[in-house]
């Protein structure tokens, strides 16, 4: 099973991330995994909307805070059984 972890910040290249993900997501050994490090609300918005209506292979971590340290992302990986992480 691969985990795609997507680390998101500009939502210039938002919409096209998420269309390569639904065509990741057509393998049902694929799963999501989408960490929100302190969003402004249109990213949060668009996300939300997506993850709701498209997959049950997704998940999401949401800090309010941006967080430019690797230490408290790779803590949430740590926790989860994730295999292979892209």
């Amino acid at each position: 099973m691969l985990t795609i972890c997507l680390v998101v910040s500009r939502v210039i290249y938002l919409r096209e991330s998420l269309q390569g993900l639904s065509h990741c997501l057509e393998d049902k050994r694929v799963n999501v995994l989408i960490i929100e490090n302190g969003l402004n609300p249109n990213i949060e918005k668009v996300l939300k909307e997506w993850v709701d209506i498209s997959h049950s292979r997704v998940s999401r971590i949401t800090f309010q805070q941006n967080e430019i340290l690797p230490r408290r992302l790779w803590l949430e990986l740590a926790e989860r059984d994730l295999r292979w992480v892209a």
